[in-house]
């Protein structure tokens, strides 16, 4: 059973992309730790950077809301701003950056070449995966010219949300 909250987070993840600001992020202390910005979102686009701590959403302080309370603050439809209290390090003041939320589409698939190996990497399952992984060895093909003499698929850290399967606390906002 899938409360109404859960399965929109799915649907969410299922076609890889919402309107946000672009964060990896879980919660520790009672507080949003950002993982990492997604790459050209808001909030990389902003400065946001690994190891910031949102305190505050709109003015309101996230202690005490879950991962997916806060996460539903921050997103919303494109075009409308959202202000993050942050904190970064332990010595700096807390600061306020004002986003404007854009459609965020999360990037499934990403490969490069080690030698004459292919490394692709997987980070999350959505409708756009399969052709994402199809054009992404494609790819490599191509630049190694078809002298690719093997081909790594990089799972870890794969949430896995297609499978209804949800096995870390992180998630993207």
């Amino acid at each position: 059973y899938l409360t109404p909250a859960d399965y929109d987070q799915i649907q969410v993840r299922t076609r890889g992309q919402f309107g946000g600001i672009g964060v990896e992020m879980m919660m520790e202390h009672g507080l949003v730790k950002c993982i990492a910005p997604i790459e050209d979102t808001p909030a990389q686009r902003a400065g946001v950077q690994s190891g910031d701590l949102i305190s505050h959403v709109d003015g309101k302080s996230v202690l005490g809301m879950s991962l997916l309370q806060a996460v539903e603050k921050m997103r919303g439809p494109p075009g409308s701003t959202v202000v993050l209290r942050i904190m970064r390090g332990l010595s700096s003041e807390p600061f306020d950056v004002k986003l404007l939320r854009e459609v965020i589409r999360i990037k499934p698939v990403s490969a490069r070449v080690e030698g004459d190996i292919g490394y692709v990497r997987i980070s999350t399952f959505s409708e756009r995966t399969y052709r994402s992984l199809n054009r992404a060895i494609a790819g490599l093909s191509r630049e190694l010219g078809g002298r690719m003499v093997g081909l790594v698929i990089d799972l870890r850290d794969n949430p896995g949300e297609l499978c209804g399967i949800r096995l870390v606390s992180s998630t993207e906002a």
